[in-house]
């Protein structure tokens, strides 16, 4: 079973959006359109900082959806925040056209998107996490769940998702930027988070020369909470690497 893979699909933003009133009551299409939404919106904000000089041309394709929909009430808002979603996500993570802003550009392409749209969750591997041994790589910034764009976990899921995703962006635009302004604290929370995504597989024992683990989705979403909750504080972010449950990572000990 996944541990950390699992609790490093659930960092994805979202908004909590309130109960359809019967008048706008969602289409069974709905969910992919919101995913298109949401792309548009990506590409929106990532094609202006790469300095394409395409001006409001996703905007322009975003509002030819909503004409050529035509939703009303709760359903077109439900569209306007999927492609607020994925400029702002993306805005969080880079203020800059840094190369990595440049690779996400030609990776997440919109006809490789859209082809994306009708899958249930996204998980890209991405090559610097493999370089930096936190397997399985998942880029948190990047993947996509059904679970959470549709609002099917609770709202505490849901904010430590969103909490969790904003730290690591953080953390990624430091290093890219040499940033020693950030706050300190935050990051270094962020490096042990990133750490504790690391996956032992059992499937792995032979190559990692340990257990495999197993910890439910409660507890990976628990053990992301108080890592940014500081309850951890005390332990070194080497301490999170290729581990278990909060349990075992603090083999006994209580927090500080």
């Amino acid at each position: 079973m996944f541990k950390h893979f699992l609790a490093a699909l659930i960092l994805i933003s979202a908004c909590h959006a309130g109960p359809a009133r019967a008048q706008d009551a969602a289409a069974p299409f709905d969910g992919d359109l919101q995913r298109l939404a949401e792309i548009l919106g990506t590409l929106h904000y990532l094609r202006g900082i790469c300095g394409t000089n395409e001006g409001p041309k996703w905007r322009n394709e975003m509002q030819a959806l909503i004409d050529a929909e035509t939703p009303s009430g709760d359903r077109r808002a439900r569209m306007i925040a999927g492609f607020n979603r994925g400029y702002n996500g993306f805005q969080q993570t880079y203020r800059t056209c840094t190369p990595a802003a440049s690779v996400a550009i030609r990776r997440w392409t919109a006809e490789k998107l859209a082809a994306l749209a009708p899958v249930d969750t996204v998980v890209q591997l991405a090559r610097k996490m493999i370089l930096a041994k936190n397997y399985p790589g998942v880029d948190v910034l990047t993947a996509r769940s059904r679970l959470l764009d549709d609002h099917r976990v609770d709202a505490y899921h849901l904010d430590i998702a969103d909490r969790a995703r904003r730290a690591i962006a953080a953390l990624r635009i430091a290093e890219e930027t040499g940033n020693s302004a950030a706050d300190s604290i935050l990051l270094e929370r962020a490096r042990k988070l990133q750490a504790f995504f690391s996956q032992p597989f059992f499937v792995a024992e032979p190559f990692a020369k340990r257990p495999g683990s197993y910890v439910s989705r409660a507890d990976a979403v628990r053990g992301c909470a108080e890592i940014l909750n500081g309850r951890h504080d005390d332990l070194p972010v080497d301490a999170f690497y290729f581990t278990g449950s909060i349990e075992e990572i603090r083999g006994g000990r209580a927090p500080a």
